[in-house]
C-alpha cells in the first residue's frame, strides 16, 4: 500500500482529524511545489487554499468529509507560488468502527483538459456564428427575390421561437426551430418571381410548382452541415397531422415535433400578413383558423400555446 501511496502519479495527501498533513506522496509535492517537510503538520486548507477565493470552500468540504460523506468536486487551489490551477479533488473519510481518523485526498490537475474544453466550447461557438450568419445569408437572398414576404421568415422565426418557449422545449429545440424558421421557404428561391408576387389566386400548374419549395429547400440544406436537423423541419413545415399536407403527406407522428411549430407559426403569420392578393387580417381570424383545425392539421399543444400568446397579449410582430 506504501508503494501504492508514494508513486502514485496523482497527487495524494494523508490528514488527520484535524485536517493537518501526516504524509504526501512525491506526485502531491511536484504539483504543488512543496517539500515533504513544509507539507507536514500544516492544515491541508492553509496550505493550498489560503488566500484565496476558494479557501471558504475548501473548509466546507473538509467538514463535510469530516463528517462522513465522500467529496468529488472541480475546483481551484493554489501552488506555493500563488499560482491557481484547476484541479479535481476526491475526498474520501477514513472510518474505522465508527471513528473517524482523517482523510485521504487525491488532487488531479485538470488545467490542461480545462483549456481544451475552452478551446472547443470557442470552436463551436465560432461554427455556431458562421452557422448563424450562412443562414441569414440564405435567408435575405431568397427575401431580396420576393419583395412581398420581405420580412415574413424573420416573422414566422419570431413567433415560432416564442411558440416553443411557450411550451417549455430544450434550449437547443428552440434555437433548432428559430434556425429552421429563418429559412423555411428557401426552396422558393427556384420559383419564378413573377410567381410569387402574382396580384391574384394561382393557376393549378402554378400552385403545384410552388409545393415544390419544401423539397427544394431540403436539397439545398441537407448539403450544409447544421447542428440542428435544419433541413428535415424544412421538408416537413407543410405536413398536416391528417396526412393532407405536402410533400409526403406524412401523419401525426412522421411529421417532426419541430416542423409541428413551424407549421402553426407560419399560417398565423400568413394569414396577419398583407399578401400580393389581399390584405392582412386580425390575430382573432388567424386564431380562429389554427383553432379550428386543431387536432386535424395542427399540434394541439402548438395550438393552444399560441393562441395563449395571443389572448394574454405577450406577443406581438413588431420589433
Amino acid at each position: 500500500m506504501g508503494y501504492l501511496f508514494h508513486n502514485n502519479p496523482e497527487a495524494i495527501v494523508l490528514t488527520d482529524q484535524n485536517n493537518h498533513v501526516i504524509e504526501v506522496n512525491e506526485s502531491f509535492c511536484r504539483t504543488f511545489g512543496y517539500s515533504k517537510d513544509e507539507s507536514v503538520g500544516k492544515h491541508i486548507d492553509e496550505l493550498v487554499a489560503i488566500g484565496t477565493h476558494f479557501y471558504e470552500e475548501a473548509t466546507d468540504m473538509s467538514l463535510r468529509v469530516s463528517s462522513g460523506s465522500m467529496v468529488d468536486v472541480e475546483s481551484m487551489r493554489r501552488k506555493k507560488d500563488g499560482t491557481l490551477f484547476e484541479v479535481a479533488i476526491t475526498a474520501v473519510p477514513i472510518i474505522y468502527k465508527d471513528k473517524f481518523y482523517g482523510i485521504y485526498t487525491i488532487y488531479r490537475d485538470i488545467s490542461d483538459k480545462k483549456r481544451a474544453e475552452r478551446k472547443i466550447r470557442e470552436y463551436v461557438d465560432y461554427l455556431k456564428r458562421v452557422w448563424i450568419q450562412t443562414i441569414s445569408a440564405l435567408g435575405s437572398a431568397l427575401e431580396k427575390r420576393d419583395l412581398f414576404t420581405a420580412g415574413h421568415q424573420r416573422r414566422v422565426a419570431k413567433l415560432a421561437r416564442a411558440i416553443a418557449t411557450r411550451l417549455n422545449l430544450a434550449e437547443e429545440d428552440v434555437e433548432a426551430i428559430y434556425m429552421a424558421s429563418l429559412v423555411h421557404d428557401i426552396g422558393k428561391i427556384k420559383i419564378p418571381a413573377e410567381i410569387l408576387s402574382k396580384p391574384a389566386s394561382l393557376m393549378p400548374e402554378e400552385y403545384m410548382l410552388v409545393k415544390t419549395h419544401p423539397k427544394v429547400g431540403f436539397d439545398i440544406l441537407s448539403e450544409i452541415e447544421f447542428p440542428w436537423p435544419i433541413a428535415e423541419i424544412v421538408y416537413q413545415h407543410h405536413e398536416r397531422l391528417d396526412g393532407s399536407g405536402y410533400p409526403r403527406g406524412l401523419r401525426g407522428e412522421e411529421i417532426h415535433r419541430l416542423a409541428r411549430v413551424i407549421a402553426v407559426a407560419d399560417v398565423v403569420e400568413a394569414i396577419m400578413s398583407d399578401r400580393p392578393y389581399r390584405k392582412g387580417r386580425p390575430a382573432e381570424v388567424a386564431m380562429q383558423e389554427i383553432k379550428a383545425l386543431k387536432g386535424k392539421h395542427f399540434d394541439p399543444d402548438v395550438v393552444e400555446a399560441c393562441v395563449s400568446l395571443f389572448e394574454l397579449d405577450v406577443f406581438t410582430f413588431d420589433d
